[in-house]
């Protein structure tokens, strides 16, 4: 039996669902089981090395209850449920594969200090940056946005896939994405794929938007904290996730080649409140990770 027989809609009767009619199919979810688990146990040795040190306890983490879920199966009382319930966790774990899936891109970041406006701070590593409320003084430079409340990562990302996170927090207005090398620094600048920025946002505390041509407002059923940007030159895609959620929440299409920097911003500079909070790119092995070893050793 494979998988396509096994999930065929067609195949059950709802009508005269019960057990003893279900029962001739839980032998095809034990073989199921018994070929995955041992996949499963060595899937962490062959992942990248770029990502080995985290990776295993994030991928156990949210396979545990998928595994759990398959053993609890055949206590089932009530089949049609545990049909739809399966309908939603198959959906679910598509979406989760295909953001594990960017993830194996990730890519360290720093800030560049050369582009930073002279009203914002970035940290002595680069991990971070905020606004000050203040202008500072601050060496001339081409590179330099001077008329908006940008940033630029240092690093240029040209052929290839890539993805990052920042960390947004609380904050109530920022904006992240991706800057063509061509893109206008000086004078005033709309966000906007044809002006070479594809971003997203948030303005005061409440909507989230597409800087699209008009902007695109966007479905936000919870507040995203942490927000995932996966860079695809190949397929000509970027696209933002919420990364704690494991969600995507938008996709740029049809984007040129050309070379891009990861794009930071803390939100307009004419706002109706000012907001000092930080946005921070987050480490690769975090403390959490750390803990979950600890929990998976014991």
């Amino acid at each position: 039996m494979n998988l396509k027989e096994l999930f065929a809609p067609d195949s059950w009767n709802f009508k005269d669902m019960h057990f003893p009619y279900i029962s001739h199919r839980i032998p095809g979810f034990r073989k199921l089981e018994t070929e995955c688990l041992p996949k499963l146990r060595k899937l962490p040795s062959k992942l990248p090395g770029t990502v080995s040190s985290y990776t295993p306890f994030w991928i156990y983490k949210h396979l545990r209850s998928k595994m759990e879920w398959l053993q609890d199966f055949t206590n089932s009382k009530w089949p049609w449920k545990t049909i739809n319930q399966l309908k939603t966790e198959n959906s679910q774990l598509k979406a989760e594969n295909q953001f594990l899936e960017t993830r194996f891109y990730r890519v360290d970041l720093t800030l560049d200090p050369k582009t930073v406006h002279p009203r914002l701070e970035v940290s002595e590593d680069g991990k971070s940056v905020k606004d000050t409320g203040n202008i500072h003084d601050v060496s001339k430079s081409k590179e330099r946005f001077e008329s908006h409340t940008f940033v630029l990562a240092k690093q240029l990302f040209s052929e290839g896939r890539y993805y990052w996170e920042v960390e947004v927090g609380q904050k109530i207005m920022w904006d992240l994405g991706v800057a063509s090398e061509s893109a206008p620094r000086t004078g005033k600048i709309t966000l906007s794929p044809q002006n070479g920025y594809w971003v997203i946002g948030r303005d005061d505390g409440k909507d989230y938007w597409a800087r699209t041509d008009p902007w695109t407002c966007l479905n936000m059923p919870r507040k995203p904290t942490r927000i995932g940007i996966f860079l695809n030159t190949k397929s000509h895609e970027i696209s933002f996730y919420d990364a704690q959620r494991k969600l995507k929440l938008y996709t740029f299409l049809n984007v040129a080649s050309g070379k891009f920097y990861p794009f930071f911003s803390t939100g307009s500079v004419i706002g109706k409140e000012f907001d000092n909070r930080t946005l921070i790119i987050p480490p690769w092995f975090e403390e959490e990770e750390v803990v979950e070893e600890k929990e998976i050793n014991n």
